[in-house]
């Protein structure tokens, strides 16, 4: 299990994760307000997957290499990474948005795995929203 009290660490291994094209970690670690949206209501893995390998974001897959453009620390809640995917050929930006989750929010199901957020937890960072900058 990764230490995600830190949010460039949360973002890096999401993005190791998505370099070898899985898409489970990236999941885990999307906020519970992320997944409301694009795991039909939370916690289904097989839309979410399907989400992540469409067009729009089929580009975070199997690239070769990452840079982080530039990040930003808001609040000390908030927490904003403008990332470049490099291809073989090609190039694409992403925004990652993220927010530190207070000990408030729990969020419990066994698709988690080791990122359930149960009571009492520390607080952590996880993804809000992933969004394509087209240049």
């Amino acid at each position: 299990m990764v230490d995600t009290t830190d949010p460039y660490t949360t973002l890096r291994v999401q993005l190791e994760s998505l370099r070898k094209g899985k898409t489970k970690i990236v999941y885990q670690l999307a906020s519970p307000a992320n997944r409301q949206i694009t795991a039909q209501g939370g916690y289904n893995y097989q839309v979410f997957d399907k989400m992540v390998k469409s067009k729009t974001y089929s580009p975070l897959l199997y690239f070769k290499h990452f840079k982080t453009l530039d990040k930003t620390l808001l609040y000390n809640n908030k927490y904003v990474a403008n990332v470049l995917i490099k291809h073989e050929n090609s190039s694409h930006q992403f925004r990652f948005e993220m927010s530190l989750q207070p000990t408030k929010i729990i969020d419990i199901h066994e698709s988690l795995g080791p990122y359930q957020l149960n009571k009492k937890h520390v607080p952590v960072w996880r993804t809000d929203s992933v969004i394509p900058i087209y240049e």
